[in-house]
C-alpha cells in the first residue's frame, strides 16, 4: 500500500517542486526569503517520501495514523504549516512580483 502511495506522492511532489521553483523566481520578496520558503517545502516533501518508503519497506498494512507518535502528531502539524505556509508565501511573492522584469 505505501509503495503505491510513495509512487504517486513522488510524481505529485516533482510537479510541485517545479511550480514552487517558478514561483520563487517570479517572487518580489528577497532571494533569501524565497530560498528559505522553497527549501522548507522541499524538505517536507523529502521527509514525507522517506516516511512512505519506511512504511513500504516494513510492509505496513494499516494506516500509519493508527498510532499517535511524533510523525503523526506534531510532525503532521509541522508538515501542514511548512508546506502550506511556504507555498502561500511564494504565491503572494509571485503575485506582488507580477509585471516585474525577469
Amino acid at each position: 500500500m505505501y509503495v503505491d502511495i510513495l509512487h504517486r506522492a513522488s510524481l505529485l511532489y516533482a510537479s510541485a517542486t517545479l511550480v514552487l521553483g517558478h514561483l520563487a523566481a517570479a517572487s518580489a520578496f528577497s532571494a533569501t526569503l524565497n530560498r528559505g520558503a522553497f527549501w522548507t517545502a522541499y524538505f517536507y516533501f523529502v521527509v514525507t517520501l522517506m516516511v512512505y518508503a519506511f512504511h513500504g519497506i516494513r510492509r505496513t498494512e494499516r494506516t500509519m495514523f493508527t498510532q499517535r507518535n511524533l510523525v503523526t502528531g506534531p510532525g503532521g502539524a509541522l508538515l501542514v504549516v511548512g508546506e502550506l505556509g511556504s507555498t502561500l508565501l511564494l504565491l503572494v511573492g509571485a503575485a506582488l512580483g507580477e509585471g516585474r522584469a525577469p
